[in-house]
């Protein structure tokens, strides 16, 4: 009876595949959780957006501010009944309460 040769396969198997995705899949993940995300605030500008809203509930009037932060301008506008407008330069959005209850 003729003694029957294997050859050596090239390429992996659909098994090894899958080990070797799932291994990158849990290295992301672990690595994701602890790179943050973003910069912190050096500048104080959350304060600042912060203290500008008060301001304005406080003394019931419009409040804008303007500064320079990482070399932009940025610009704040905040009114009475507690929203606040800011322009930073990357792009303009609105800060209400929830931002004030986060910083506590």
């Amino acid at each position: 009876m003729p003694s029957r040769r294997f050859r050596a396969r090239s390429g992996m198997t659909l098994v090894e595949l899958i080990v070797v995705l799932a291994l990158l899949a849990v290295l992301y993940s672990v690595v994701s959780v602890s790179v943050p995300i973003g910069s912190p605030d050096p500048g104080g500008m959350a304060k600042t957006l912060l203290d500008a809203r008060r301001s304005a509930i406080r003394d019931r009037r419009v409040v804008s501010r303007s500064w320079q932060h990482e070399g932009r301008r940025v610009q704040v506008t905040a009114f009475p009944g507690g929203l606040v407008l800011a322009d930073t330069g990357q792009g303009t959005f609105l800060a209400t309460d929830e931002a004030e209850r986060a910083t506590r």
